[in-house]
């Protein structure tokens, strides 16, 4: 739904036919679209976390899958993290 208002507003900006292509004027006008944004912003808030960078608050928030298993799986030397 958001995405697609999302491209409904680059089509009225760049003055475009109702099904044209969005892809290229997301990248003409430096515009992130939501999925992306939701990925990035995914990864700094990991990134905080890793770093220690958050408050005290999200300390316990994910569980390392390397302290969630004694036993070896094929993501034990990963940076995957579990949800509390």
């Amino acid at each position: 739904m958001l995405s697609t208002t999302a491209e409904k507003a680059i089509r009225v900006i760049a003055k475009d036919k109702y099904l044209a292509h969005t892809q290229p004027r997301f990248r003409e006008f430096n515009i992130m679209k939501f999925e992306s944004i939701n990925i990035y912003l995914t990864g700094i808030f990991v990134y905080k976390y890793q770093n220690k960078h958050l408050s005290k608050m999200f300390l316990n928030y994910f569980v390392k899958i390397t302290d969630k298993h004694d036993h070896y799986t094929r993501s034990v030397t990963g940076m995957g993290l579990y949800i509390c």
